[in-house]
């Protein structure tokens, strides 16, 4: 197929309805809403998401006039006939505002593009999902953009049985969830940090499914690393709860190796 051919295609609203569509084709995202059209190119896409907006116009609004108008009839500075309607449509703004709306996030290397929804359809989902597959080939090209985590196995098993996100101790001690790259794992391993006293698994994880914000940043330098490795390696870190439908594969550390 060539590199503009299109992949999939995904109406936003309603089937037919080319003023609101997705299209992905082999170089770019295009996302048509109200007939205006965005343009991504996958190499600049980092995830494609949904996500709940709030509406902060109302929210703002309705929490200043609502408690003013409450204010005012308390004090008696003006007549409360006036200022009971103000009252209940600031509670109305601040209901509307906390509703907000659904949105599909298309996240690039600068920031994330909101494009509000009437719903989010099983369609859609799917779509996004065969999206940001195809957009983690395209940049794979071979190469293993999984990110690892090694993981006590019963604090794992205990996550796994009764929770939907997984948080270790480093989480709340350090504010991120440790990862490492297919080329930093084997220097993980050997850190010494995971003792024969407890049992090890390491935690396959595809990033485009993680929900948290991922930050690369630089690491200890740890031990078999030289000096210019460990200048140049910057280590994942998952800035909250991993979701375990991020967690591609479990396998036991001693085990454990990475696929070609």
């Amino acid at each position: 197929m060539e590199e503009n051919g299109v992949y999939a295609i995904c109406y936003l609203h309603q089937i037919d309805d080319e003023r609101n569509k997705c299209l992905l084709t082999g170089k770019y995202l295009v996302v048509i809403r109200n007939g205006k059209t965005y343009r991504f190119l996958l190499t600049d896409i980092q995830k494609i998401a949904f996500d709940h907006r709030r509406i902060m116009l109302p929210l703002i609004a309705g929490g200043i006039a609502a408690p003013f108008s409450l204010l005012a009839i308390f004090t008696h500075i003006t007549d409360p006939w006036l200022m009971l309607p103000l009252f209940f449509m600031g509670l109305f703004a601040v209901y509307w505002g906390w509703l907000g709306y659904p949105a599909l996030i298309v996240q690039d290397n600068i920031r994330e593009h909101d494009f509000p929804l009437k719903y989010i359809s099983q369609n859609l989902r799917a779509f996004a999902a065969f999206a940001n597959n195809f957009i983690r080939k395209q940049k794979n090209r071979g190469e293993n953009l999984f990110i690892y985590h090694i993981a006590d196995f019963s604090v794992w098993e205990q996550t796994h049985q009764n929770q939907k996100e997984y948080a270790p101790d480093s989480l709340e001690k350090e504010g991120f969830i440790h990862t490492s790259h297919a080329q930093q794992l084997a220097f993980v391993r050997n850190s010494g940090l995971f003792t024969a006293d407890k049992t090890w698994v390491v935690l396959t994880i595809d990033p485009l499914k993680v929900n948290a914000e991922i930050r690369y940043e630089a690491g200890v330098r740890l031990p078999g690393m030289s000096e210019a490795q460990s200048q140049h390696s910057l280590f994942p870190h998952i800035y909250g709860p991993l979701n375990l439908d991020a967690v591609v594969s479990v396998e036991p550390l001693h085990t454990f190796s990475i696929s070609p």
